[in-house]
């Protein structure tokens, strides 16, 4: 039976899920908020009850994380495919890379990506600390919503 999709998220806002304890992908999310030209990109990590929700609703594995996702209404994209949600949606130059990276085959920009991603911790550790954000960067992490937060723990 497929879980309903959490009717506290606005599917018209797509959503980065990262691990969290990641550092390699707390940088990409750092990365992405220093560089999203359109700003329409919002944030949970795996690891969260926002999270956690969806990769159930998605029947996803809730640990043992090999992805990023990018949530997009009542899809996602994983692998190789989230790397180029994330760059359409960051608008300006970023939507061109988009549309360039099209060109390379998904079997061949999923390996390359499966084997980073592996090496993540190896390469780049556990993050430690967290970045302060300012209220507007602040307002795009779903798991730092109050009324967000208590709706997918309940759920």
């Amino acid at each position: 039976m497929k879980h309903p999709f959490p009717e506290y998220l606005n599917p018209d806002i797509p959503i980065i899920l990262f691990d969290g304890d990641c550092a390699l992908c707390s940088g990409v999310v750092q990365f992405v908020l220093d560089n999203d030209r359109v700003g329409d990109l919002h944030f949970a990590s795996l690891q969260s009850p926002v999270g956690q929700s969806l990769l159930r609703y998605f029947g996803l594995p809730e640990k043992d994380f090999d992805s990023y996702l990018v949530v997009e209404g009542e899809t996602y994209s994983n692998k190789f495919r989230a790397v180029q949600r994330m760059s359409f949606h960051m608008g300006g130059g970023w939507r061109f890379l988009h549309h360039f990276s099209r060109v390379i085959p998904r079997f061949i920009g999923d390996f390359i990506y499966v084997h980073g991603f592996k090496a993540r911790y190896r390469l780049f550790g556990h993050a430690e600390a967290c970045r302060l954000l300012d209220p507007s960067q602040k307002s795009r992490f779903l798991d730092l919503d109050a009324s967000v937060f208590k709706a997918a723990a309940e759920a």
